[in-house]
């Protein structure tokens, strides 16, 4: 399952203490539609057999992976819907 109610700085500290750090809002957006204009990672209408959204899913979250036709053109999984994400922006 993912990992929710994380505060920011928590996540940023994760990110640090594992070499990394957390995206830019600009970096998020180019990893969830590749070099596209799309709205979404797939086209530009939404699907419901490829996110988990508010008005279009279960209502509760889902396992990480449990999306897979909706993988971005960079293969990442779960960008759009069933929890938040936190960026450095």
């Amino acid at each position: 399952m993912p990992i929710t109610r994380v505060r920011h700085i928590d996540a940023e500290r994760y990110a640090q203490d594992h070499g990394a750090r957390l995206p830019t809002a600009d970096e998020f957006e180019r990893a969830i539609r590749g070099s596209g204009v799309a709205t979404w990672p797939w086209g530009g209408r939404v699907r419901r057999d490829r996110a988990n959204l508010r008005d279009l899913g279960p209502g509760t979250l889902l396992p990480v992976g449990s999306r897979p036709k909706g993988a971005s053109a960079f293969g990442l999984q779960d960008l759009v819907g069933n929890a938040a994400e936190w960026t450095a922006t």
